[in-house]
């Protein structure tokens, strides 16, 4: 590495940041990678809602290797231009609101090994608010900082993060309950939680089409994203596979997996869902989409239709809970 790119800070221990910054302000935080499409996923689960909005315009607003930044409740979300080494990026517009710029940026996103290397500036209060968020949440592993002693007022902080690159991976499951029993979102939390070198990020409800004849009352499906350790992908694969299956109640679920940040054709399994949502569809028509998703088909119970339309629904907010219009 470059003088030019080498970060100065100094490295904090978690005690040390506590004693200047007081509690955290963030729960966790993970950093998805996409190598084939060089992209970078920062989701972070802060505490505080209106803290989260401001951080995110500011990124957006700063640009440099952003591409964007959106909130979901308390929780951040920026994707980013993934380097393989610092400096890749052009430098982002770091500055006061008054001059059109960011006052809390992310300046850089790169390798180190299997690691992802993040670089923060943060301008007056800002600098604090990533010391508290970025550098206290669980998942961070090393923090450095410069600037944080004096942090506040017109100061500036520079924060360097360092995090396992993990994996996105999209599970869809439908199709586990009977009139007797069972419900499929209860039964996604049950198959997807507390595996080793994953971790549960949302879970979404998905309504489907509520005309389908083989519904057990309301026709949903459930989506689950998570953050995956690369080197246990086919073991978590296997672990929600065999958890769902010896869950289900009906002997017809559905399961389908999908990774990655990007998907280049996620349109057409995006159009996929929103058919699913209004009208009946075959599962030829979800096979399509499944093979748009490179998804993987665990399960191929009569459920795989929903499974593949919450795959689908997978980019979808809160419209995704309610029956299509």
């Amino acid at each position: 590495m470059s003088d030019a790119h080498r970060f100065t800070g100094s490295a904090y221990s978690r005690e040390e940041l506590e004693r200047l910054v007081g509690v955290p302000t963030a729960e966790r935080l993970f950093t998805l990678v996409d190598l084939p499409h060089k992209r970078c996923r920062i989701w972070e689960e802060r505490t505080l809602k209106g803290a989260a909005e401001w951080a995110a315009a500011n990124r957006k607003r700063g640009a440099g290797p952003v591409l964007d930044s959106r909130v979901d409740g308390a929780t951040v979300v920026t994707d980013a231009h993934l380097a393989e080494k610092p400096g890749e990026r052009s430098a982002p517009l770091f500055g006061p609101a008054e001059h059109g710029k960011g006052g809390e940026v992310l300046d850089d996103c790169f390798l180190r090994g299997k690691d992802v290397v993040t670089r923060w500036k943060g301008l007056a209060g800002a600098g604090l608010g990533l010391a508290s968020s970025v550098g206290l949440a669980r998942g961070v592993f090393e923090v450095r900082a410069s600037g944080l002693e004096q942090a506040g007022g017109s100061g500036e902080v520079d924060l360097e993060v360092v995090t396992p690159g993990l994996n996105r991976m999209l599970f869809g499951i439908d199709d586990t309950d009977t009139p007797q029993g069972g419900a499929t979102w209860s039964l996604a939390r049950k198959a997807t939680e507390g595996i080793d070198e994953m971790a549960v990020l949302q879970l979404r409800v998905v309504q489907l089409f509520p005309g389908v004849p083989h519904k057990t009352t309301n026709c949903v499906a459930t989506l689950v994203e998570a953050a995956v350790a690369p080197w246990m992908k086919e073991v978590v694969k296997i672990e929600v596979r065999d958890r769902v299956e010896s869950l289900s109640k009906s002997g017809e679920a559905g399961l389908a997996v999908a990774e990655g940040i990007v998907i280049d054709r996620f349109a057409e399994a995006a159009s996929f869902a929103a058919r699913a949502r209004r009208e009946l569809v075959t599962l030829k028509d979800a096979q399509a989409a499944a093979a748009a998703l490179g998804a993987h088909l665990l399960l191929d119970g009569r459920g795989l239709i929903g499974a593949i339309a919450a795959l689908g629904a997978s980019q979808m907010g809160p419209e995704a809970a309610d029956v299509a219009r």
